[in-house]
């Protein structure tokens, strides 16, 4: 019997009984066996899902293959941050296109080919809006950014609009392998400052108890307004900025069925060498 029938031509319903302040939290593990999933994934593929490819922990332990192209995950979300295969630059999608920042500081289209080891997307439909004022750093932009958030047990997706006399982004040079653990590796980071640029901060708030597979707290990512410029964003100072959230009470994670994956040990908190990773 095809297993896999139930899922195509049309999507589940999703009955929402109860106001959006208490809908549920629902997490949604898949492994995807091969490329042949896919259709699986886009069975789920609505909006209000937050969909991520593999665990935070397998990337801070060196499992750089790429299993998910971008193609794939455009098909699933138009909004969203990842890294390519090998940690060849940071991606950030926005308005259904994925952009590719390099090592060298430029920044290209990414190709529908490229694959991700670790990435989130989502249909980035925003319900709550604010503006914020002068920034002075990143610190200081999470403090503002908890007043704001109206529960600290659901995941948003957070665009921020905004004036920056100065924001500090990073990227990473393509790995060869063997791969090196993230946190051995993030000195050769190659950081760029940016001064008096207009751009968007595109990416995720989580909530603490997600710390195995993702990092709780904002992680951003940046793209210039003429797509020039971009990476990890490590540091910002900011004048001002419109700020769009998307509440996410639905999280899908397709696991990469490779060998290095499934012999991997990913047990143990890693949260202080993935926020090494993340320059906090």
């Amino acid at each position: 019997m095809n297993t896999m029938s139930r899922y195509t031509g049309k999507r589940a319903p999703l009955g929402r009984s109860t106001p959006m302040r208490r809908l549920n939290f629902i997490l949604l593990a898949v492994v995807a066996i091969s490329l042949l999933a896919a259709p699986l994934v886009r069975a789920f593929a609505q909006d209000g899902i937050l969909y991520q490819i593999s665990a935070s922990n397998a990337l801070s332990t060196g499992l750089f293959d790429g299993h998910v192209s971008c193609a794939q995950i455009k098909e699933n979300g138009d909004f969203g941050i990842a890294v390519s295969e090998g940690l060849d630059g940071e991606l950030v999608l926005l308005d259904g296109t994925f952009y590719q920042q390099l090592a060298d500081g430029t920044v290209q289209v990414a190709p529908d080919s490229l694959m991700v080891p670790f990435g989130m997307a989502t249909r980035f439909k925003p319900i709550e809006h604010f503006d914020l004022g002068a920034i002075k750093n990143y610190p200081e932009l999470r403090a503002e950014f908890d007043k704001h958030i109206t529960s600290r047990n659901i995941i948003y997706a957070v665009r921020i609009e905004g004036n920056f006399p100065w924001i500090k982004n990073r990227s990473f040079s393509k790995q060869s392998k063997p791969y090196r653990k993230q946190a051995v590796i993030v000195d050769e980071q190659k950081v760029f400052v940016e001064k008096n640029t207009e751009g968007t901060l595109v990416g995720f708030w989580f909530p603490d108890y997600i710390h195995a597979v993702n990092l709780p707290g904002l992680h951003l990512h940046y793209l210039s307004k003429d797509h020039r410029s971009g990476g990890h964003t490590l540091d910002l100072a900011m004048s001002k900025a419109k700020v769009s959230l998307q509440p996410i009470y639905q999280y899908l994670i397709v696991l990469p069925s490779s060998g290095e994956f499934l012999k991997a040990d990913l047990t143990g908190d890693k949260t202080q060498e993935i926020k090494k990773v993340q320059g906090r």
